[in-house]
């Protein structure tokens, strides 16, 4: 055992060479696919067959029930060639091209055969073991158009089953309602985008909450502009009191203002230092004079004070009213405007509930060909349900990186082990010296070891 072991270590270790270029070509290839080869997304859905009870004629609908027919593992079969057949693609194809929604590439393909043969081998069906559901799988390149094709293939292919099973009459009956419904849907859709085109709103209900935010936070400014208002009307009004009544002791009251608050402090000062002078001084004196002269024009400066402090109050004013005007103004452009939105929610309200209306009215009607019951003796036995609208898959199914290089790695790994063992099986040198005395019966005398800085 240990010699099987050491002559194959040995021939790994003659062929690595080749084992590495291989295995580098190999996982090579699975990088470039994995990150350069453009990604296939599929869309599934699942349709459930389902039995239904037979009756005689249709007056007997609510009196005389014969049996319920079990679905065998044929009419499983039945269904999914009628799913993936070609005139169930080539409708589906017409609808999608008649409704703009098919790509131009597809559309620009000559060879109308081939691509539907295309189409059907990206379609993959599944009936789920022990029960009556029939899973269907589209793969595209093109993630959106792999849902809206499927969704459109399994309408199609309850259209298409309603003229295999149903009278004639009936299918045109319900094919008409489905079109009109259609029609109709697609209609509402357009007011709808119209509609917000027209507003440039997405959703006027959280526009009028946002609005609401807004304008809770400008009526807050608002009140405090007007409290503003009038604390400065009073002191404007007070002001212009005392300076009509040209009585400066009454601006001592004015504590923001560093120039007549100063004025103030300095003119209680002569005024006391006035009364210490007077115990002294007659009023007539020359000290007492000076003392007026001096007290005299502290007042006028004061009072000049207080006109341009009443003037700037005045400015301030202004501006704040207009502020008040602007915030106003605001105030009712978002109430007008919130208006509107209420409008427009409310139109909207409606034409989603029509919109709703119609379209499951159209579901209705096209889950529902199958069960006319005007020829029920022509009908099929059971009827199929859509249980799983089409939907995307969760990213890529192809090239998936985590997958594809971990294989692409042993892929590389054992194909190189492969041709290794190969090239060394029909390379019919002797590489040992125990194969010269195994093959060629001579006696070996002695092996120069191979040395590869010889040059």
């Amino acid at each position: 055992m240990e010699d099987i072991k050491r002559e194959i270590l040995t021939i790994l270790f003659r062929q690595k060479a080749t084992i590495i270029l291989t295995t580098i070509m190999i996982f090579t290839c699975s990088v470039l696919v994995a990150f350069f080869w453009p990604p296939t997304y599929s869309a599934s859905g699942a349709i459930l067959v389902k039995s239904k009870k037979a009756e005689k004629t249709p007056d007997s609908l609510e009196k005389e029930l014969i049996r319920t027919n079990p679905i065998t593992k044929e009419d499983l079969s039945t269904e999914v060639q009628i799913l993936t057949s070609f005139d169930v693609i080539a409708r589906t194809v017409k609808h999608l091209k008649d409704t703009n929604k098919y790509p131009l590439t597809l559309m620009k393909k000559s060879d109308v055969n081939k691509e539907y043969y295309d189409i059907k081998d990206s379609i993959k069906t599944e009936i789920i073991p022990s029960s009556n559901v029939i899973t269907i799988t589209y793969y595209d390149k093109n993630k959106d158009f792999a849902v809206m094709f499927l969704k459109e293939l399994i309408l199609e292919y309850i259209g298409f089953r309603m003229s295999v099973y149903n009278p004639e009459s009936t299918e045109n009956f319900y094919t008409s309602q489905t079109k009109e419904f259609r029609t109709n849907l697609i209609t509402q859709e357009g007011e709808l985008i119209a509609s917000v085109e027209k507003t440039h709103s997405a959703d006027p209900v959280k526009e009028i909450e946002n609005n609401l935010v807004i304008k809770v936070d400008l009526e807050r400014l608002l009140n405090n502009l007007k409290t503003d208002v009038i604390d400065k009307t009073n002191l404007i009004e007070t002001l212009n009191k005392n300076i009509n009544a040209k009585n400066p002791d009454a601006f001592k009251f004015i504590e923001n203002v560093a120039s007549i608050k100063q004025l103030s402090v300095s003119l209680n000062d002569l005024q006391l230092e006035k009364i210490a002078y007077l115990k002294k001084y007659l009023p007539e004196s020359e000290k007492i004079a000076l003392i007026n002269e001096q007290i005299s024009k502290l007042e006028g400066k004061l009072m000049s004070e207080a006109k341009n402090y009443k003037v700037v109050l005045e400015k301030d004013l202004n501006t704040i009213q207009q502020k008040i005007q602007d915030l106003q103004q605001r105030l009712n452009v978002i109430n007008t405007l919130n208006v509107e939105l209420k409008k427009q929610a409310i139109r909207n309200d409606r034409m989603n509930l029509e919109k709703n209306v119609l379209n499951d009215s159209y579901t209705t009607l096209s889950l529902r060909k199958n069960e006319s019951r005007l020829n029920s003796s022509l009908a099929t036995n059971f009827f199929i349900n859509v249980i799983t609208e089409a939907f995307p898959s969760n990213g890529a199914v192809f090239p998936k990186k985590r997958i594809l290089l971990p294989i692409g790695l042993i892929a590389g790994l054992l194909t190189g082990c492969t041709f290794g063992f190969i090239r060394d099986y029909f390379n019919n040198t002797f590489k040992t010296p125990r194969e010269i005395e195994d093959f060629a019966k001579l006696p070996l005398l002695f092996s120069i070891p191979s040395d590869d800085r010889v040059k």
